[in-house]
């Protein structure tokens, strides 16, 4: 698997954006003591509020997410090479949704 230029890049994306989104929720959210918001209903009311652990949640989520579909893709890469490409896949997208929520939570506060 490591040999596919294809899988590799793709976890490889998923592993930098899962790092960038630690470091923009790291920096976006610096020196906010209290809890923060985290999402607004339609009316525009504060629906969610949390603190700095609830964005450190996502980004170790979206860690052990992305490490549990590299471990399956390098298992069943062998039997089922669909089945690893879409893990990949599945891992950038779910980093992606990462990046966006730790830049949306800290573009909000």
């Amino acid at each position: 698997m490591l040999r596919n230029p294809i899988i590799s890049t793709l976890f490889g994306l998923s592993i930098v954006l899962t790092f960038i989104a630690a470091l923009v929720a790291s920096l976006g959210l610096y020196g906010i003591e209290g809890p923060f918001i985290i999402h607004f209903n339609y009316l525009g009311e504060v629906d969610l509020i949390g603190g700095s652990e609830n964005a450190r949640n996502i980004i170790i989520t979206t860690g052990v997410i992305i490490f549990i579909n590299l471990i399956l893709a390098f298992r069943l890469y062998n039997r089922e090479r669909f089945l690893a490409y879409a893990l990949s896949g599945a891992s950038l997208l779910i980093s992606t949704f990462a990046l966006t929520a730790a830049y949306l939570i800290s573009s909000v506060n």
